[in-house]
């Protein structure tokens, strides 16, 4: 292809992204300096061609993100034509308008496309099996977290859901409940939550706005009737709902609005939800540590305190009153409680 020889940043960083165990690199250079070339050769060392068809959904797979639709394209040019010396490599797009039908398998090796898309196909299609993923790439790192807000969405594929969803498998486990309602921001996050809570056996229904309105009205009588103990559901659930049985909400993720500030007036119905008809309920909010801000805005609006238990992985412990000198060690996740004022 023209190379004699590697650039200072291939030089330096080929060494460590194709080392035995693998390791993680960050990667500064100027524009032109072949760092495209460098994580393309790494993505192609790391998949099999000869690995195809029928076990497809196990093999490994290499994933890149890239901030724009045109960005992820050049960079797939890329890949086609160095893969073009590796046997049965083949790539393909994450990208707005390439469709994919939900579990459809991928016989594609490598994975390349912009956030929102790539999450669609790893949560709501799950035609991308994360847990195989060999090499995840995230290229102009610095634009996406920095200027574009994609930051959220790139750790998530990585990490945020599953540690979520371990600490809610923890609460949900160690208290004795009736009947639970989860909240989440989007329907696509209450897609995945769903799938993840039928996988481990719980007996789960979901109620989000593009239901019809006979379609609810079953969803909530089943539920009513303890025919499902757990309710996952979007904001449509938040107002005017009353069940008896329900002794805990969770907020899996906090209502807000499009400048990222909490709804107040959402938040408050949803944790209505449980405590009614003069029973006791409890209501936790699973925060993220760069959301903590929102936690304060709470406290603050409802002049409350509201008790903190910190989760960390792995293994995985938890401790109250994690204010310490000690918590700003610790990567996890917050989960408050919202019903009791302090003491």
């Amino acid at each position: 292809m023209g190379f004699n020889r590697p650039s200072k940043i291939q030089e330096t960083a080929l060494p460590m992204m194709l080392a035995h165990p693998p390791q993680n690199l960050i990667a500064q250079s100027q524009s032109g300096t072949g760092k495209t070339a460098a994580f393309v050769l790494a993505m192609l060392s790391r998949v099999n061609g000869a690995e195809r068809y029928p076990q497809l959904s196990y093999l490994s797979k290499c994933l890149c993100l890239a901030p724009t639709y045109e960005l992820a394209l050049q960079i797939g040019h890329v890949i086609e034509k160095m893969g073009q010396f590796c046997a049965d490599i083949r790539v393909t797009y994450a990208v707005q308008g390439n469709r994919v039908l939900p579990g459809a398998v991928l016989e594609e090796q490598i994975v390349i496309g912009t956030p929102g898309t790539m999450l669609d196909w790893c949560f709501k299609r799950r035609v991308v099996n994360v847990k195989r993923i060999s090499l995840f790439v995230l290229d102009e790192a610095d634009v996406m977290i920095d200027h574009q807000g994609f930051s959220y969405q790139s750790i998530r594929i990585q990490r945020n859901r599953e540690e979520k969803y371990e600490a809610l498998c923890n609460i949900y486990g160690s208290i004795t409940v009736g009947q639970a309602m989860i909240f989440c921001q989007t329907r696509r996050s209450a897609d995945w939550l769903l799938v993840e809570m039928s996988k481990d056996g719980h007996k789960v229904a979901m109620l989000t706005a593009e239901l019809t309105i006979v379609q609810r009205a079953n969803v909530i009588q089943r539920f009513r009737d303890g025919k499902e103990k757990v309710l996952i559901t979007t904001n449509v659930c938040a107002r005017g709902i009353d069940v008896a049985q329900v002794t805990i909400v969770v907020n899996f993720s906090l209502p807000v609005n499009q400048q990222k500030e909490l709804d107040f007036e959402t938040y408050l119905h949803r944790i209505g939800r449980t405590g009614r008809f003069g029973k006791k309920g409890i209501a936790f909010n699973m925060v993220e540590r760069q959301s903590t801000y929102l936690v304060h805005s709470i406290e603050e609006h409802f002049r409350l305190c509201l008790r903190v238990f910190c989760f960390w992985f792995s293994p995985f412990a938890m401790f109250r009153g994690c204010r310490g000198p000690w918590s700003d060690n610790l990567s996890g996740i917050n989960v408050l409680s919202s019903v009791s004022q302090c003491d």
